[in-house]
């Protein structure tokens, strides 16, 4: 099953900013981690990890660009991007109630991460698909 035409659009503009995100944090991880106004909530600034993080980032925004450019882009990638994408949210939650990030991550980072993985999972559904 491949998007249907209309929201074709909006996965080539994630897959874009994936990329887009994934290099700026590889590329220059103290800029990323100093503009991004949750990550600085998560500790100090390691470079490594966060470089890391970003090459997860580029490698999911290059596989959804290339597979809708080759028109191969299926639900079933697109499960996969949304279960890194849950997986993530969930670490941000697990964080708050541990007291590794204060309750008002809840909003500081609603915008950014919880609000994607909700539209993200809402485009498994079925009828955003085409045979």
């Amino acid at each position: 099953m491949r998007p249907r035409p209309g929201l074709r659009w909006l996965h080539g503009f994630l897959g874009a900013n994936w990329i887009i995100n994934g290099a700026w944090m590889m590329f220059a991880p103290a800029h990323w981690y100093g503009t991004m106004p949750q990550a600085t909530e998560t500790g100090p600034l390691n470079q490594h990890f966060v470089r890391d993080y970003g090459s997860v980032f580029f490698l999911i925004g290059v596989a959804v660009v290339w597979a809708l450019w080759h028109g191969a882009y299926s639900r079933a990638l697109h499960a996969g991007v949304v279960s890194f994408f849950v997986i993530h949210a969930l670490l941000h939650v697990w964080d708050v109630f541990a007291g590794r990030l204060g309750h008002h991550h809840w909003t500081s980072g609603f915008v950014l991460v919880m609000i994607p993985v909700v539209a993200l999972a809402a485009l498994l559904h079925p009828a955003a698909w085409q045979k």
